[in-house]
């Protein structure tokens, strides 16, 4: 029988290629996922048991907790529902980096500054309730507000933090992409987006430009070496392959994390294993010609900051959602709600990714940049 490591590198393998073929990937969430992957529509919800240090006896004690109490409120609610004996410290650690924790209050900085805090006093309750002293004179269900442990303060982690955390646990990227803010650079290159070379004819030649997220070095059946990267944009991923014509001069240009730009011909084969009478996929890769890397802090033009945010807020839900944003992402950024024909201002951090969650809150068509 294979492992549930064996189990889950085939998982994280099978949603990487997901993605290689331009299908959503929606992150891991506590409220949400299940132990392995799920379809939900045209995308896929990653399972709990695919992240990296996340035990399967774990996933299920959770899922067991919420389908008996209902969705996790917070991180202190989570902590101290769920036995403490089945999830302890460094599992609840992977959820929070990987962004399974990200639904609930809090920024991720903030929810493993309190981590510790929470698992005491989540420990503390647990040893009263095995005492029958569950509450002060056995009176009290629930502990006092004031007693209850609080999030801090805290920036939210840089963008090229939390991406490092995403793909240390579950192997992928999946909230963001580490080349979005020197994507319009590559482009300038000529640069063709990964997505789009399926749009290009066998042999054709191509330049592409990504980041190096895998680099394995083989022989041929000649005993030649040769070597196959996979580069990924934010579009999509590839596979490179590197002749033994070519190796000597340019496998050490492949180092993995590094952004390269590749020429080189569009290679397309028929995958292995199709069924008869359906049409038969085609796998692309690219023999590579040429390798030029490319220097990331050589990109001086970033983005301006915006000038505000005005939101257009249309439920109680809404604002119950927008408060916590303003509370998570505290800056000097005006942000104008619209609400019934009145307005209100408040201000959040300038990172472009409260764009995206404004978005998620209201809707895409509810978000516009502007001066208040």
């Amino acid at each position: 029988m294979s492992s549930v490591r064996d189990k889950t590198d085939k998982l994280v393998e099978y949603i990487d290629e997901a993605k290689k073929m331009g299908i959503a990937v929606l992150p891991p969430d506590v409220n949400a996922s299940l132990v392995d992957f799920a379809v939900v529509g045209q995308e896929i919800r990653f399972g709990l048991a695919a992240i990296k240090g996340v035990g399967e006896n774990a996933v299920r004690s959770i899922l067991e907790t919420r389908d008996a109490g209902g969705p996790f409120i917070d991180l202190f609610d989570m902590v101290n529902r769920v036995d403490v004996k089945a999830v302890n410290r460094k599992v609840y650690e992977a959820l929070i980096k990987c962004g399974a924790l990200d639904p609930l209050p809090g920024n991720r900085a903030q929810l493993l500054d309190a981590l510790d805090s929470a698992l005491e006093v989540a420990a503390r309750e647990a040893r009263d309730r095995e005492m029958g002293q569950s509450s002060l004179f056995g009176m009290i269900e629930e502990p006092h507000p004031s007693l209850k442990p609080s999030l801090r303060q805290l920036s939210a982690p840089s963008t090229m933090e939390q991406l490092g955390w995403e793909k240390e646990t579950l192997g992928i990227f999946v909230s963001g992409h580490p080349l979005a803010d020197v994507a319009e650079a590559l482009a300038r290159t000529g640069a063709v987006p990964v997505r789009d070379l399926r749009n290009y004819e066998d042999d054709s030649p191509v330049k592409i430009a990504g980041l190096v997220t895998s680099v394995r070095r083989t022989l041929t059946k000649a005993q030649s070496q040769m070597l196959i990267a996979t580069v990924e944009d934010t579009t999509g991923a590839i596979e490179c392959v590197v002749f033994p014509k070519q190796y000597a001069d340019l496998q050490m240009r492949f180092i993995e994390d590094a952004i390269i730009v590749i020429t080189g011909r569009l290679r397309m084969r028929e995958r292995r294993g199709s069924t008869p009478g359906e049409d038969v996929p085609l796998e692309l890769n690219v023999s590579v010609n040429d390798v030029q890397t490319f220097d990331r802090n050589s990109v001086r033009t970033a983005p301006p900051p915006p000038e505000g945010w005005h939101v257009t807020v249309t439920s109680r839900e809404h604002v119950d959602n927008l408060v916590l944003l303003i509370s998570e992402w505290s800056g000097t950024t005006p942000l104008v709600l619209h609400i019934n024909g009145s307005t209100v201002q408040r201000n959040v951090a300038s990172d472009r990714r409260v764009r995206e969650r404004l978005a998620a809150i209201v809707g895409e068509s509810n978000v516009f940049e502007g001066a208040p």
